[in-house]
Parts: C-alpha cells; sequence; structure tokens
C-alpha cells in the first residue's frame, strides 16, 4: 500500500469511528468484571496449588516404593560386607583356573544363588538372610575351587 492510501484508510477509520454512538456502560459493569478476575485468579491459584500437592504426592510414593522398608541400607554390615569379599575373592581364584572357565556347574549353580541373592536385596531382605546366601555362595565357590583341576581338552574325531 502506498502512503497515500495508508493515510486515505485511516482518515476513513476515523470517520467511521467518530459516527459510532457513545457508549456508557452499566456501572455495575465493572463490579462484575473485578469479581470475574477475582473469580479466575483464585481459580488459577487452586490449579496451581493441586498441581503441587499432586506433584509432592507422586514423589513421595516414589520414595515409598524405592525404600519399601523406610531405610536406605547404604552400607552393608561387617560380616555382610566380609562375606562379600570372600565370595569375590573365590570367585577370582575360581575364573584364574582355566579349567573351570567352560564348567558347566559354575554357571548353573552360580545363576541359581545369584539370582537368589538379587531376589532378596530387591525385595530388602534382612542382613541376616543376606549373609546366609552369601555363606551358601562361599561355599559352593570354595567347593568347586577344591574341585578344579586341569581339564584335557576334547579332539572331535
Amino acid at each position: 500500500m502506498s502512503t497515500s492510501a495508508e493515510q486515505h484508510a485511516a482518515v476513513s477509520a476515523q470517520v467511521f469511528f467518530a459516527q459510532l454512538p457513545e457508549f456508557e456502560p452499566d456501572p455495575t459493569l465493572w463490579n462484575r468484571i473485578e469479581a470475574l478476575d477475582r473469580r479466575h485468579r483464585r481459580n488459577r491459584r487452586q490449579i496451581r496449588f493441586s498441581v503441587l500437592a499432586g506433584a509432592s504426592a507422586a514423589i513421595l510414593a516414589m520414595v515409598a516404593l524405592v525404600s519399601p522398608g523406610g531405610e536406605w541400607r547404604s552400607q552393608d554390615t561387617g560380616e555382610l560386607a566380609t562375606s562379600q569379599v570372600t565370595s569375590q575373592q573365590f570367585q577370582d581364584r575360581l575364573e584364574s583356573r582355566s579349567s573351570s572357565k567352560g564348567d558347566v556347574r559354575v554357571g548353573s549353580d552360580m545363576r541359581v544363588i545369584d539370582a537368589e541373592l538379587q531376589a532378596a536385596y530387591d525385595r530388602n531382605a534382612t542382613d541376616e538372610e543376606l549373609e546366609a546366601l552369601w555363606t551358601l555362595r562361599n561355599e559352593v565357590l570354595r567347593a568347586l575351587a577344591a574341585d578344579a583341576h586341569p581339564m584335557q581338552s576334547l579332539t572331535r574325531i
């Protein structure tokens, strides 16, 4: 649009609006507008509060699910930690021997015990139950380490 066309449109709009009658709103209209605005602000505050309360409840529920006993197990007790270290030493010793690497018993026995240990940790078992499982694991590793002897290689004929 050119400048003269823009000026003509502006003048036309001014003329059009000048011809309109003056509007006098009802004096109670402003009271109703303010009351509506207060109601909207209150509703927004209630929504914000509801969202905040819901988020807080969700966070508390997640914490409760993660720690059903309400106790965080930050460090294991002395006996339990000792059993774990002993188990790791047996496993390292067993794996260092070439004959035990392909031993089917090592895989199957240890998978069963390790699954029981994991299940115990998942359900937040007591230290006594965990200690019993670690002791059982150590006994199996000890027996496997004592049995381990160099296997002769098999040759397919």
